[in-house]
């Protein structure tokens, strides 16, 4: 998936997509180390308040349409977050195993 924004996607869902490639482009770009998670997460939570408020408000004729084209954006977050929250813990991993072999260094 190349974007977040679909046919369907209203302008004030547009601006907050934007915001949250902008923020993804680290770690596309393999930058990862410079990834905010803090600001991508209120960037997804807002979105996703934004998404609801919408299909509540949606008219049936377009609603079907955003909807489907929202599931398929919804799978692509949910994948990307399941992977940038790995590649977090193993960094955490690492970063133990680190301190632990210099605490031992120290005490040698």
């Amino acid at each position: 998936m190349n974007s977040l924004t679909h046919s369907q996607t209203p302008e004030e869902l547009q601006a907050i997509n934007i915001q949250i490639e902008a923020c993804l482009s680290s770690v596309i770009e393999e930058q990862s180390k410079t990834f905010d998670h803090a600001h991508f997460k209120v960037l997804v939570d807002q979105r996703a308040k934004l998404v609801d408020k919408l299909l509540k408000v949606l008219r049936p004729a377009k609603l079907q349409a955003f909807a489907e084209e929202e599931v398929k954006v919804n799978q692509y977050l949910t994948d990307l977050t399941i992977e940038l929250r790995k590649e977090a813990k193993l960094a955490l991993t690492g970063l133990k195993k680190s301190s632990q072999a210099i605490k031992q260094y120290r005490q040698v």
